[in-house]
């Protein structure tokens, strides 16, 4: 890594983009070595430029320092979660097909939801996909997720979206949030 660059963000205390690639790395060959799926979801809160120029640097910064704290509160500590841009991040599953994904990817929707930080309603769209053995790519991957998850923006935000099982192609049709919140129940 080169010299400067932080391991963690000192913002949301995530992982920093300098991290994902060589984690990724091991990820895939893991995957590839047993067969086990690799799932991302990647997230971006709605409207963050807005209640920034808003509210403030300060206010933006409170906003998504509460919400990051929220986000390590609903993961297990295996599952890492990277800070890609200003309100931007991916959460880095192993061993979950995108179903799990997209349940735990809900959980963490409706908590953030809930927060209102700053006295601030705050939503998150996220896109979730999901490969297994040789289909754990980080650009692949990455680039899926990140389809659902414009997909999920152009339709207003506030959502989960899956990209398609094999990992390519276009998006599937958003996830039922009512059959999520069973499923989340159920968990």
């Amino acid at each position: 890594m080169p010299s400067g660059q932080e391991i963690v963000d000192p913002l949301t205390s995530f992982l920093s983009r300098a991290g994902l690639t060589s984690r990724f790395a091991e990820l895939s060959h893991q995957a590839r070595l047993t067969h086990q799926p690799v799932c991302l979801a990647l997230c971006e809160l709605d409207n963050f430029r807005f209640l920034k120029d808003w509210g403030g640097a300060d206010i933006g910064d409170a906003t998504l320092a509460a919400i990051a704290a929220e986000t390590r509160r609903q993961l297990r500590s295996f599952e890492l979660i990277y800070r890609l841009s200003e309100a931007l991040f991916v959460i880095v599953l192993p061993g979950v097909e995108v179903d799990d994904g997209a349940v735990l990817a809900e959980r963490l929707r409706a908590a953030v939801e809930r927060l209102m930080p700053q006295g601030f309603l705050a939503t998150l769209s996220v896109g979730v996909s999901a490969g297994r053995g040789h289909r754990v790519d980080h650009d692949t991957l990455l680039d899926t997720a990140e389809g659902a998850l414009f997909a999920v923006q152009r339709a207003g935000g506030n959502r989960v979206l899956c990209a398609p099982r094999d990992g390519i192609g276009p998006c599937l049709a958003e996830v039922p949030s009512e059959h999520l919140a069973r499923l989340v129940r159920r968990a």
